[in-house]
């Protein structure tokens, strides 16, 4: 298989990462037009619930677990306020969830919410 990076960053500082894989294809698979069938995926986001991050404090920040029959492709963290970032992203070991590594620079606590894009069949 043949790993192929996208990237997307999207309001604020919420930033998306999505892995796609595709597999070797036979040539009969492609079909006259040397295009493969594309099949039915769909991608399900699924958000934690808002945590609050006090002034001065990094944590990693968890989405929700992917549905059953799904596994984490990319994700992202959110932070409500300019003063926070997040510095990595990653698949945790199970291919579960999203985790995000959050820092609060400023004075006042921040919101922060964790996201997970889940891959599954439609």
């Amino acid at each position: 298989m043949k790993p192929v990076l996208r990237s997307a960053v999207g309001a604020g500082a919420a930033i998306l990462t999505l892995l796609a894989v595709s597999g070797p294809a036979t040539a009969a698979a492609r079909g006259a037009s040397g295009a493969r069938p594309a099949a039915p995926v769909s991608i399900d986001m699924v958000s934690s619930d808002p945590i609050v991050l006090g002034p001065g404090r990094t944590v990693d920040v968890r989405g929700s677990v992917c549905p059953d029959g799904t596994r984490v492709v990319g994700g992202g963290t959110e932070v409500y306020a300019s003063e926070g970032d997040s510095t990595r992203g990653y698949p945790d070991q199970d291919l579960n969830q999203w985790v995000g590594s959050v820092s609060n620079h400023g004075t006042v606590p921040v919101e922060v919410t964790g996201y997970s894009a889940c891959l599954g069949s439609a």
